[in-house]
């Protein structure tokens, strides 16, 4: 199957059997932002990709880190804490607690030092809780017991140096944790048969046909029985205590930005929107970022994915409606949503699924909720910078889970289209007329949603015309880590000591709020356009310059919260000079752009064509937004050079015509996203 993307955040979709002969559509939008203290969570420069479940330490018997995206359906909400819990300004501590406030939502945790069996008068004992600055946020700190397979056992024999007690402990009688469950963990196991268990973790190859009567699909929700909540409210506040690297108490605001997913119809040509609703929600205390994940489900004839046709994942740039009829007009006739999007009108509130089982599926139906009041348009896109190291790769644990599915016609995944657009919230949409029409099985009596939080104040956002791009050629998320890269591309070499960038004369000062960042900005701007590019090796790049993948990390998450704090502010100025600093450290290492550079960076994002266009640039994917957004603001104030960009691209477009063969055509070959050798 073949999925295009009208903004920012990777996409996947399998197809699977919801009873004989139902086939169903899971379709899911995995969307990053950066967590900023004191106003709304903004889009992540680099986007993590829909995984399977990944286990700590990449161990099949630890705990796991994050849980699969790949569910067939979640019919309530996971909130998700991974990562660690910090002690404040970095004083170690010997005690401390940890609190997670999500809407209507919290949760609180103790943390205790290490308590280790040492000999004394009396033989073996429990010493003093021993100091730490921080504190793993594992299920393995835990005490064991029958939800906990893992933990300390409190049972065991002392042994010298051996724990004596967990460090996490709930004193409210709630899980003593915050991360994902296992699924054959017990919380999870319990809620299926054998015959249902069988077939939620079908065997890498398998093929596990149609969902067993009656299968309770809570099943897939990984998270806590007092970490599922039946609604999240978009724009809810977010507060997190000794859950973040630099401060003690940070306090945000959930993004409104909302992406809309919609299907072609192979025979038909009709474009149909299928509802997508918020089911999980995991904050990344290390890296201050929070994944969410939005779902939805339809009903197809068939598994083949000819029969499942295309589908399309936007996001207005002005967080507008996009109406089916706009997805038409612009995949038919080309431009961008922009153009075509009328006024902001409504947008379903936040639903939840059923999972009792209900009668016969009807066929093309599509999930629709009732409705929620507007909210804005993210106003900033925080620069490109590369995150922390790649999580390790997942391990297989469900069918869904692995990042190949084995139900149905495989999993298709598609990246952002342009990494050129500047993302924005689409607004609420008004209440469909439908009841949600809900595969056979597939559970619990729909709930009302509850009233939705105030609207936020609107703030403005533009952005240039987005571009599709065909799972098949998709760009991966602008992250120098990512294990799949362009390829490779003799790069000059960089100086062991390189001198930071200048800033062009006449230039405007740095704000005040430049002096917040914990390296100068010139340097930090400098770094992350060194190890952007796509055979540099980061780790020897970072030790040149005294650091090491860990505290980049730590220096990345602070200065894009301080930067997107200067954006949120409607200033700009850092972001404007992180650009300015970023691009001349390119031209410094040869990795320049003219406009004709532009302009086929332009086209080949729209003809899904921009990984072999990087790679003939020699470009890394965290260039292009510093590049776009600093050659934007040229052009802005220079006239004759935008007409030199047009004409450019209109050159290069005639150059290098589009993929043959439309969306309302029936294809003649179908690309899927199958395993090799399948």
């Amino acid at each position: 199957m073949e999925i295009r993307s009208f903004c920012p955040f990777p996409a996947a979709a399998f197809v699977w059997e919801a009873g004989p002969g139902v086939h169903s559509l899971t379709i899911l939008v995995k969307a990053t932002f950066l967590l900023v203290h004191g106003a709304e969570a903004t889009i992540a420069p680099a986007q993590d990709e829909p995984s399977g479940d990944v286990p700590w330490d990449n161990d099949p018997g630890a705990s796991l880190r994050f849980a699969t995206d790949f569910a067939p359906l979640k019919p309530r909400t996971d909130v998700l804490v991974v990562g660690h819990a910090f002690a404040p300004k970095g004083a170690a501590v010997t005690e401390l607690s940890c609190r997670i406030e999500i809407g209507d939502f919290a949760k609180a945790l103790e943390l205790v030092g290490d308590r280790r069996y040492s000999p004394g008068p009396e033989g073996l004992s429990a010493g003093p809780p021993a100091a730490f600055t921080r504190m793993p946020l594992r299920y393995e700190r835990a005490a064991r017991g029958h939800g906990n397979p893992v933990g300390v056992d409190l049972a065991a024999p002392p042994a010298r140096g051996a724990m004596a007690m967990p460090n996490v402990v709930s004193t409210t009688g709630q899980t003593p944790g915050l991360g994902p469950l296992a699924p054959g963990w017990p919380e999870r196991r319990r809620l299926v048969t054998e015959e249902g268990h069988r077939w939620a973790t079908a065997a890498l190859g398998e093929e596990p046909g149609p969902a067993p009567e009656g299968f309770d699909f809570g099943f897939f929700q990984a998270a806590p029985p007092d970490q599922q909540i039946p609604l999240l409210r978009p724009g809810a506040t977010l507060v997190l205590e000794h859950l973040h690297p630099t401060l003690p108490r940070l306090e945000t605001r959930l993004p409104a930005a909302r992406p809309q997913a919609f299907r072609i119809d192979p025979r038909t040509g009709r474009v149909s929107e299928i509802a997508l609703r918020c089911d999980t929600v995991t904050i990344d205390a290390d890296r201050g970022r929070i994944t969410m994940v939005f779902r939805g489900l339809t009903d197809v004839p068939a598994k083949e994915p000819i029969a499942v046709g295309t589908l399309v994942v936007a996001s207005h740039p002005q967080g507008k409606r996009v109406r089916p009829a706009d997805i038409e007009k612009v995949v038919r006739q080309g431009g961008s949503l922009e153009d075509v999007a009328g006024a902001p009108e409504l947008h379903p509130l936040e639903m939840r699924h059923d999972t009792r089982p209900i009668g016969q599926a009807r066929t093309g139906g599509t999930m629709t909720g009732p409705a929620e009041p507007k909210a804005p348009a993210l106003p900033f896109r925080p620069a490109s910078s590369p995150p922390p190291a790649a999580p390790p790769r997942p391990s297989p644990a469900l069918p869904f889970g692995s990042g190949t599915v084995h139900v149905g016609a495989p999993a298709a995944i598609v990246r952002p289209a342009t990494p050129f657009e500047r993302p924005s919230a689409p607004p609420p949409r008004p209440q469909a007329e439908e009841v949600p029409r809900m595969p056979r099985n597939v559970g619990l009596p729909f709930v009302p949603a509850e009233a939705a939080a105030p609207p936020s104040s609107p703030a403005p956002a533009s952005a240039p015309p987005p571009a599709s791009v065909p799972a098949t050629d998709a760009p991966v998320p602008f992250s120098v880590m990512d294990a799949v890269k362009p390829a490779l591309v003799a790069l000059p070499t960089i100086p062991l000591e390189p001198e930071p960038a200048e800033p062009e004369s006449g230039e405007p000062g740095l704000p005040g709020s430049a002096l917040l960042l914990p390296l100068p900005l010139e340097k930090y701007a400098s770094i992350a356009a060194e190890i952007a590019g796509p055979t540099v090796d980061v780790g020897v790049t970072l030790r040149r310059h005294g650091l090491d993948e860990e505290k980049w990390a730590h220096i990345e998450a602070e200065s894009t919260a301080v930067i997107a704090g200067d954006a949120a502010r409607g200033e700009g100025a850092l972001l404007e000079a992180f650009d300015r600093i970023y691009v001349a450290r390119l031209e410094a290492l040869g990795r320049t752009v003219d406009v004709r550079g532009h302009a086929r960076l332009s086209v080949a994002a729209a003809h899904g064509k921009l990984s072999q266009c990087l790679a003939e640039l020699g470009l890394g994917r965290a260039d292009v937004l510093p590049l776009r957004r600093a050659f934007s603001r040229r052009t802005a104030k220079d006239p004759a050079l935008l007409a030199e960009l047009r004409a450019a691209t209109e050159a290069e477009r005639a150059a290098s015509p589009p993929p043959e063969g439309g969306l309302f055509r029936t294809p003649r070959r179908v690309k899927t996203n199958e395993p090799r050798g399948a």
